[in-house]
């Protein structure tokens, strides 16, 4: 339920901030016989529920897929999910930055620093970084 609750909340913004204001088109059916439901009145739910619902009832892609193209191939019947997939799954997995911290904290502490407290070497990294996004000289 958290997860779905969620992905509700980041469903709502995306759509709000991209002012998407299409019906959407489920490629799964909700209803399985016309007979059930003659005049459509008891799939009556918002569409942002509608779409994450037909999410869920998708089958899972397989491990191999690649998932970037899944999204592609479904962004007709998605689109406010494969919109919020394309700016997630774009976010490039590294360690550059923590990497470029931990050889910065090297390059200060040497064997000749190592009596520098806690805060000299915290205020010292400071310095360098603020000297290299140029806010001091």
């Amino acid at each position: 339920m958290l997860k779905t609750t969620q992905l509700q909340a980041a469903f709502d913004l995306y759509k709000a901030t991209h002012h998407i204001d299409h019906p959407v088109r489920p490629s799964v059916q909700l209803i399985v016989d016309d007979d059930e439901d003659p005049f459509g009145e008891l799939n009556t739910q918002p569409e942002s529920e509608n779409e994450i619902q037909t999410f869920f009832q998708m089958p899972l892609a397989d491990r191999n897929e690649d998932i970037i193209l899944w999204w592609k191939r479904n962004a007709s019947c998605l689109p406010v999910l494969s919109g919020l997939a394309r700016i997630y799954l774009a976010i490039p997995a590294t360690s550059t930055p923590s990497e470029r911290v931990f050889s910065t904290a090297g390059n200060l502490i040497s064997e000749k620093r190592t009596s520098l407290s806690c805060d000299s070497v915290q205020a010292g990294m400071a310095l360098k970084s603020w000297r290299d996004a140029g806010l001091i000289d």
